[in-house]
């Protein structure tokens, strides 16, 4: 599936927009992950899509939908374009962003004030109404209610709740509080299932071949208790097993196939937590290009010393490969296509055991 030129002037549009203000993109298996899309240079059938874990390469027909976040919509709709802005408004109320369309409606708001003349449509005014009642309370709204009378609205929802207000707030006693309105309810669709707001590790890891690994199973598993971990809910469990005598191969690995360009972001980094009494020795082992293999310099990760930040540098010469006669000299090669991470823990053919978050791309800056 191609994408539509208007979806590529879009996408030229948006090169400017950071992470945080990230774009909903939303692939051909419906997919959704949350990144700013650009074009890569190497290839005109890919893009690149830059998320909070690194960055992605795709072939372009991957690319079902994108939905432009807020900031990117304002970023290309002229500040004085009243109908553009009010669009967005709507656009965002329908699928549960209230907070964006309430920003949105401010800016479409403050034309109409400085011309009232210019709001044709006072349907526009009165979803501006209930969103500054739902966020920021009946006392901000109220005044905002008279002016909306003032401007003619005759909206009967929108009547009858200025008139409850004014009586409430006009009774006897003077120090009546306002009653909230009822908030609406509309999901937003950015948080459904499958959307790519967490770490590397939460997805997609498996088993190396027994061929190469002693025996491991990996769960997602709720942070709890002694492991709990600050704004981080879930994290990646790694059990080891102990092989049998004749099946030992000195390793447990397990594999994440990806298709990720990390050149720019290139260093690799996680936090990791022993939860057995031996120690652990964990590297990281990367494909790259046509399938090359790389496996870094091994970290120690001891029992008992809780989380611990892991980063590896794809970048320095600490990786071992074919090429070196597996002596750890060598870069990794070819960042721009990286095509499986592993994970090797080396326990010396012993049970082990580990809890795995936060993982992602990070800058050099990072390390």
């Amino acid at each position: 599936m191609a994408l539509r030129p208007s979806m590529l002037v879009l996408l030229t549009a948006l090169l400017g927009v950071g992470a945080a203000e990230a774009d909903l993109v939303v692939l051909d298996n419906q997919q959704a992950l949350r990144g700013t899309v650009k074009d890569d240079p190497t290839s005109t059938d890919h893009v690149l899509i830059k998320t909070a874990t690194g960055t992605l390469r795709l072939r372009r027909s991957r690319i079902a939908s994108i939905e432009p976040s807020l900031a990117s919509r304002l970023a290309v709709t002229p500040v004085d374009d009243l109908a553009a802005l009010i669009e967005i408004g709507r656009q965002c109320r329908a699928k549960g962003r209230n907070a964006e369309a309430l920003e949105a409606l401010d800016k479409a708001m403050a034309l109409v004030r400085a011309d009232s003349k210019r709001l044709t449509d006072l349907s526009a005014a009165a979803l501006y109404l209930r969103l500054v009642d739902e966020i920021r309370g009946p006392e901000t709204a109220l005044p905002l209610y008279r002016w909306f009378r003032s401007l003619g609205g005759t909206d009967p929802a929108t009547i009858a709740r200025l008139q409850a207000l004014e009586a409430i707030a006009g009774s006897a006693t003077g120090d009546a509080v306002l009653p909230p309105i009822a908030i609406s309810t509309t999901s937003d669709p950015s948080a459904r299932g499958g959307l790519l707001s967490e770490g590397l590790e939460l997805r997609g890891w498996m088993g190396e071949s027994p061929q190469w690994s002693n025996p491991t199973e990996t769960e997602v598993v709720p942070l709890t208790g002694k492991d709990a971990l600050k704004g981080v809910r879930k994290a990646l469990q790694v059990r080891l097993a102990a092989p049998d005598k004749d099946e030992r191969r000195g390793k447990a690995a397990i594999r994440k196939p990806v298709n990720i360009s990390c050149a720019e972001e290139h260093v690799f980094g996680f936090r990791i937590k022993n939860t057995v009494e031996a120690p652990l020795m964990v590297a990281l082992a990367i494909k790259t290009g046509d399938w090359v293999f790389y496996e870094s310099q091994p970290q120690t990760v001891k029992s008992g010393e809780g989380w611990k930040d892991v980063r590896f540098d794809l970048k320095a010469k600490t990786f071992k490969s074919k090429a070196t006669n597996w002596s750890h000299s060598a870069a990794v090669e070819h960042l721009d296509e990286v095509k499986e991470l592993q994970l090797m823990f080396y326990t010396r053919d012993q049970e082990g055991g580990a809890l795995i978050s936060s993982m992602k791309f990070l800058g050099e800056d990072e390390l």
